[in-house]
């Protein structure tokens, strides 16, 4: 189904990518603060 929308599908990797982000920036922030 999202192939047959590709934006949808665009939107949803965009996000993914963002959020894995932000996820490696709270790790990181927190080895920061430990160190």
């Amino acid at each position: 189904m999202a192939f047959r929308a590709p934006g949808i599908l665009d939107l949803a990797i965009k996000g993914w990518d963002s959020k894995v982000a932000l996820r490696k920036q709270e790790i990181e922030n927190m080895l920061f603060i430990q160190a």
